[in-house]
């Protein structure tokens, strides 16, 4: 399960000088994603509100290095970067004292990319696919814009939906 704690995007007037970024945590006791990495390799896909592509990066298995003991993995190749390493679990998640960990913190950094819109659209997704293991996804829905010149746009989880009072009877 991947969740998301923040997806921001730079977009700038000049072309392939775009950038966006992620983090967030991922939880997988099974440690298939980070094995399948290391096998398969890693794709990572921003997203639009409509699921249109904004930017994808392909890591071959080659452009990862996994640690020992399935402890994370580490993607690199010219301008992207992702990093997944072994952390304690997020917070609000109880602890549990048959719990097999898999808690992972996830980072994302993508530089000199040229978004596919002009201006990006949100809510925005993060998608991270494993071939041959599956695709976690998020969209994070709290977003705002800031800046003319280089506009940014930061988005986070937004509110869940507050739950409806029950009427009071006298």
């Amino acid at each position: 399960m991947l969740s998301l704690k923040s997806i921001k995007t730079f977009e700038r007037t000049q072309m392939n000088k775009d950038k966006w970024s992620m983090k967030g945590h991922l939880e997988d006791p099974t440690l298939a994603v980070v094995s399948g990495i290391g096998t398969n390799g890693l794709i990572v896909t921003l997203l639009d509100t409509a699921d249109d592509t904004l930017d994808t990066a392909s890591f071959a298995a080659g452009d990862c290095i996994v640690r020992k003991n399935s402890k994370g993995a580490r993607c690199k190749m010219m301008g992207a970067r992702v990093s997944i390493r072994a952390s304690k679990p997020p917070k609000g998640v109880g602890k549990s004292h048959n719990s097999t960990g898999g808690y992972f913190s996830v980072s994302g950094s993508f530089r000199r990319v040229q978004l596919q819109e002009d201006p990006v659209d949100f809510p925005l997704t993060a998608e991270l696919t494993v071939p041959g293991v599956g695709t976690l996804s998020q969209t994070l829905t709290g977003c705002s814009v800031k800046g003319t010149k280089t506009r940014k746009v930061t988005c986070v989880p937004g509110p869940t939906a507050a739950p409806t009072p029950s009427p009071i009877s006298v």
